[in-house]
């Protein structure tokens, strides 16, 4: 008579859980040993399993889940059993999302105003245990905006959103315009004049993640000291 000897986990699944969340066996699968040498496999779906309901409320702790299979309820046989462990792991905040997009459109030249972004932006914080909470008032001032390639270069640029270590991006157009120009500072003296050449000074534009530069010349020293 083929009869089975014993159980063990083909595949565990699940073993990660947040803290107070509810336990599943999504994903299980256990082999089931003959005497015969033969081996078949039962799922999560099989009548004859049961098995133990960890308590997830030990946040770094570890959970042993007792799996059985009474593979024959009419006999004095013990129920066959295996276990493996999960772990319980504290909720937080995995990735962030923008669900509504603010401004998406600039024209060359206009400033990227955080201020009016925090103002139209919504964006949703997606915890480890599937919650989706939206940012609120307090939330959103830590967050930090970028833009690249700055708002004075036309076409299309890349907003970065980041929130407690968190990125995502969405895109922007930035329209060309004729009377752009940059926002220059006032100025360094790359290379001194002297009385036989020309020195250069540079200027850059004060707009950030823009980097361009342009040069002056500067006259030749004139007149000798003796």
């Amino acid at each position: 008579r083929t009869v089975p000897t014993s159980i063990e986990i083909a595949d565990t699944g699940k073993t990660e859980f947040v803290y107070n969340t509810a336990f599943d066996i999504s994903g299980l699968s256990v082999k089931v040993n003959y005497n015969n040498g033969d081996a078949d496999y039962i799922s999560e779906d099989d009548f004859a399993i049961s098995y133990t309901t960890p308590e997830i409320k030990n946040i770094g702790g570890t959970e042993t889940v007792v799996i059985s299979y009474d593979h024959d309820s009419n006999s004095a046989t013990a129920a066959l059993t295996c276990s493996y462990d999960i772990h319980v792991v504290a909720e937080q905040t995995i990735a962030i999302k923008v669900i509504t997009l603010p401004r998406t459109v600039y024209d060359q030249g206009d400033t990227f105003d955080k201020e009016e972004l925090l103002e139209n932006i919504s964006i949703i914080a997606v915890k480890n245990s599937g919650v989706e909470q939206e940012l609120d008032a307090t939330q959103l001032s830590k967050v930090i905006f970028s833009v690249s390639p700055s708002l004075c270069y036309a076409g299309t640029s890349t907003v970065t959103v980041k929130y407690s270590g968190l990125t995502t991006t969405y895109s922007i157009t930035v329209d060309a315009s004729d009377n752009f120009d940059h926002e220059w500072n006032e100025g360094v003296v790359t290379t001194a004049a002297t009385h036989t050449s020309s020195g250069v000074k540079t200027y850059t534009c004060t707009v950030d993640n823009c980097g361009a530069t342009k040069t002056e010349a500067i006259a030749p020293i004139e007149g000798h000291s003796f």
